[in-house]
This record gives C-alpha cells, structure tokens and sequence, in this order.
C-alpha cells in the first residue's frame, strides 16, 4: 500500500470514531447543530469547514418538526357580509364589521373599521 492509501485508512477510521461520538453527542442533546458539535469534540484532525461538510453529508442536519399552523384563515363563507349593500351618502363615510372569531380555544370578537370614499 502506498502512503495516499495509508493516510486514507487512518482518516477513515478516526472519522468512523467520530461519528459514533456525535452519535453518542445526537443522542443526548437532539437539537445539537453541527457547528456546536464541531467545538465540543473539538476533534485535532479535521478543520471545522470540513467537519462540518462531512456531517452535514453523513446526516447529522438537525431534524425540525414541520409547522403544520395556518396562518390564514378563510372565514369569508361562515359569516354574513354586513355591510355590503351599504349605501355611501357623502364623502369619507366610514363603515364597521364586527367578526367573531376563535382562534386557540378562545373566542375573540374583530372589528374592522372601513372608510368608504366616493369621488365627487
């Protein structure tokens, strides 16, 4: 075997010893984030860009839980437009709506303020 080869095994096998320390680090502290691991292990062989390129392709991207909440919510069809029809007289009119709404068990009462303009 030649020196590249030599050097390649040896790479390997403390990069192998590594990821089962980060394994052990993962298990302990989930949201650990590669860069955090980097300065705990603090491993002498490996630069911190390249540690992080080479766990970040073994998989060690901290996993997040996706945001299933709505940030919108559609209410146009449970309640009745009530101002719709509204005649506007003069200028600058304004006009209210009030909306109940319950958002996260609790029920909350919104109020739109509109001013109507017409040209005159």
């Amino acid at each position: 075997m030649n020196k590249y080869c030599k050097e390649q095994k040896l790479f390997t096998e403390k990069v192998e010893k590594l990821v089962i320390e980060a394994q052990e680090l993962r298990k302990e502290h989930p949201g650990c984030g590669v860069e955090k691991m980097y300065y705990v292990l603090r491993p002498e062989f490996l630069g911190r860009d390249r540690f992080i390129d080479i766990m970040m392709d073994l998989g060690f991207r901290v996993q997040y839980k996706k945001n299933y909440k709505r940030t919108t919510y559609s209410i146009a069809n449970q309640y009745p437009n009530l101002i719709k029809g509204y005649l506007v007289n003069k200028p600058q009119q304004y006009g209210n709506q009030i909306l109940p709404i319950s958002l996260w068990g609790k029920d909350f009462i919104m109020l739109f303020l509109l001013l109507m303009y017409i040209q005159s």
